[in-house]
């Protein structure tokens, strides 16, 4: 037995199609779309390699300039624009991809919540558009990079076994700094002596070195003795 082909008219397909596109501009219709990154800002502080990041997220400016797409009218009061936007500031939240260690020319990347966003479709008629937006680090302090090493005078004294060093630090790149040899005595020619610098309180040298806007690689240095008798 011969199964029979059902064909659809022409004009039914046509309504069919009609009615798709019509349900799908109805529930879009009307609906604002906004682009978040707009409100946003990043703000980059302290010196370029060791920056810090930071967003600021201006809900309430989104919502005073889109009034009507989040169902207030045109003289809607201050507390009305603020209570709104708390709303909104509660659905779309984020974060930095990056917030430390910045140097200038950098990217930093917003990356939007999704189920925020979604949430905040779903009870305004607001059409979020614009991926996660991309900010370039400037404005932090520029740094010098410094041979902490460069102008040290290294001495070496005395008879092997018994040889001793000493260091003399008035021609650093920077100045107040803390050098120990280790070993510092008993040396023959050829031993290694390895020199580490520190900050003046023991504290962080590179937080130290930052206050002078300079920064260093590094903070150790190995000597080989020679010129013992």
């Amino acid at each position: 037995m011969k199964k029979r082909r059902l064909f659809l008219p022409a004009a039914l397909l046509v309504l069919v199609v009609i009615v798709a596109v019509s349900v799908l501009l109805l529930t879009n219709f009307g609906k604002a779309e906004i682009d978040p990154s707009l409100y946003l800002r990043v703000e980059f502080e302290g010196q370029s390699t060791m920056g810090t990041a930071e967003s600021r997220f201006d809900a309430e400016r989104m919502v005073a300039e889109n009034l009507h797409a989040f169902g207030l009218k045109k003289n809607a009061s201050e507390s009305e624009i603020k209570a709104t936007a708390a709303e909104v500031a509660a659905c779309l939240t984020g974060r930095l991809d990056k917030t430390d260690h910045l140097s200038n020319g950098g990217q930093v990347i917003f990356i939007w919540d999704e189920e925020g966003i979604a949430a905040l479709e779903k009870a305004y008629r607001v059409t979020v558009t614009d991926a996660d937006p991309t900010f370039i680090v400037n404005g932090l302090q520029r740094t010098e990079q410094v041979d902490l090493f460069a102008g040290i005078a290294v001495t070496y004294t005395g008879k092997a076994p018994d040889g001793k060093i000493s260091l003399s630090t008035t021609g650093a790149a920077v100045q107040g700094l803390v050098y120990t040899a280790e070993p510092a005595e008993g040396l023959r020619n050829g031993d290694t002596v390895t020199v580490t610098v520190t900050a003046p309180d023991g504290g962080d040298l590179q937080a130290y070195l930052l206050t002078q806007n300079k920064t260093a690689s590094a903070t150790t240095k190995q000597y080989i003795v020679e010129g013992l008798s």
